[in-house]
């Protein structure tokens, strides 16, 4: 019966849906519970959020593409941008700006698949949700440039990528119905060399 395989190739698209709708409760949840009521660092340059989102944009530019079999993790330079916006924006303006920065390079030069797209913004918020909680629980009050705000930026900016690493690994996993965990030593290597 031809419906039979059209049925099987499916149920991979309906557990990334399922992945994909949790990563996205989760993020709100850590956005609304943690991370929305944290300010700026109190850093008195004021730069407007929508040149990070042109950073984040040129950041989904310059991506590694790293293939495992049928499927690809790309990993961008994200961090760079994200490292600055967690100094000088606000929890809100930093997720704006990545998930408009970066959504735009998605759908307009890369033209992914929406249930794609929907999954990348996801993590993308989760990732940046994490840096924001790391970074302001490490920093510990106003910024003082020194040892102390690279450090946070730093950790931020590992549990960000470990975020990222873990849930992209997750739906790789899902398309090749298999956990593969020389493919996360891979991914995860290339990502926190970033």
């Amino acid at each position: 019966d031809a419906a039979a395989p059209r049925a099987r190739s499916r149920a991979p698209l309906g557990w990334v849906g399922l992945l994909t709708g949790v990563i996205a409760a989760i993020a709100v949840l850590i956005y609304a519970g943690a991370a929305h009521d944290l300010s700026t660092t109190g850093v008195a340059l004021h730069i407007p959020w929508l040149l990070f989102g042109l950073g984040y944009a040129a950041s989904e530019f310059t991506v590694v593409h790293i293939e495992f079999r049928r499927d690809a993790h790309s990993v961008s330079l994200n961090e760079i941008p994200l490292v600055v916006a967690l100094v000088f924006l606000s929890p809100g303006h930093l997720l704006a700006a990545h998930l408009i920065g970066a959504g735009a390079v998605l759908v307009l030069h890369r033209r992914q698949a929406i249930l794609k797209f929907v999954f990348n913004m996801s993590h993308f918020a989760l990732a940046d949700c994490v840096a924001i909680v790391v970074f302001h629980a490490l920093l510990g009050g106003p910024v003082r440039i020194g040892p102390s705000l690279w450090a946070a930026a730093v950790v931020a900016s590992v549990a960000a990528a470990s975020v990222s690493v873990i849930t992209v690994s997750v739906v790789i996993w899902i398309h090749q119905k298999r956990v593969t965990l020389s493919q996360l030593r891979a991914v995860a290597g290339v990502a926190l060399v970033g």
